[in-house]
């Protein structure tokens, strides 16, 4: 009887952890590569940018929290298309698809936008919120990373 009790539990804790992988952690498709990267220490961008047959800038890409125990919360991405003069003409935002990110699960996000004939380069804020334990970190939570000159690859 005592072992019926021990096998039962055992299921219970495998099911729990099969579920909580959840179905894009169990794939083993090979994850697509993305040429772009930048981290702060918590989270990770990779993108990659692309022009349309339309002539828009598309920049797709995953968010990833690769070394940060807690999730990373509401990651937003803006790109601003930025003048000769430093001056930005054009924005664009994208949210990634998921808005908790856990260790080593990665979100995708997707940015399109027309381009302004002024645009000499695209960089890239993203936006989000960690807790650390049961406080808050000294900026209300809230972290800020900038990259400059992101599709410097991208044809013209």
């Amino acid at each position: 009887m005592r072992q019926t009790g021990y096998l039962n539990l055992g299921l219970v804790l495998v099911t729990m952890c099969l579920a909580a992988c959840g179905p894009n952690r169990m794939s083993m498709a090979p994850a697509r590569e993305f040429p772009q990267r930048v981290t702060d220490g918590r989270a990770e961008l990779r993108w990659e940018c692309s022009r349309t047959e339309a002539g828009e800038v598309r920049i797709e890409g995953v968010a990833n929290n690769p070394f940060f125990p807690q999730p990373i919360r509401g990651l937003q991405v803006q790109v601003f298309g930025v003048d000769s003069h430093g001056v930005s003409v054009r924005r664009a935002s994208a949210r990634t698809r998921d808005f908790l990110i856990r260790t080593n699960g990665p979100s995708p996000f997707e940015a399109t936008f027309m381009p302004a004939s002024t645009d000499v380069r695209y960089d890239i804020m993203y936006v989000y919120r960690i807790d650390e334990g049961r406080r808050l970190s000294d900026r209300g939570g809230e972290e800020r990373s900038f990259a400059r000159d992101i599709c410097s690859d991208l044809k013209s």
